[in-house]
């Protein structure tokens, strides 16, 4: 996903990860833009929406990916190791792996 939000960024100025929550998981620019991110009301369900507002504004080409979760609170953590116990094999450098290595979650029984 990464790979392809960067060769996007050849046609676009900025490629956005929509999260379910109303913001995102993944920003690409072109080119730096400050005034992209200037008063956008952060922690709220708007921020994609203004951001994608405050791009047109700006003459920015945008385009948005696939809407998944992102990760900002602890519960959107356990939701997303229990998600990714199900359907995934847990590697050492797995996002699960690597917070339990940290002593951010407890180890497995």
């Amino acid at each position: 996903m990464i790979q392809d939000a960067f060769a996007a960024l050849a046609e676009v100025d900025l490629v956005l990860g929509p999260a379910r929550d109303g913001g995102y998981y993944l920003i690409g620019l072109r080119h730096p833009s400050a005034d992209l991110f200037r008063g956008i009301a952060w922690s709220t369900s708007r921020v994609l929406a203004e951001t994608l507002e405050r791009a047109e504004r700006l003459g920015l080409r945008a385009v948005a990916w696939k809407t998944l979760d992102d990760l900002d609170t602890p519960d959107d953590l356990v939701r997303f190791i229990a998600r990714r116990s199900i359907t995934e094999v847990t590697t050492e450098t797995s996002t699960e792996a690597v917070l339990r290595k940290i002593g951010l979650l407890p180890g497995r029984d």
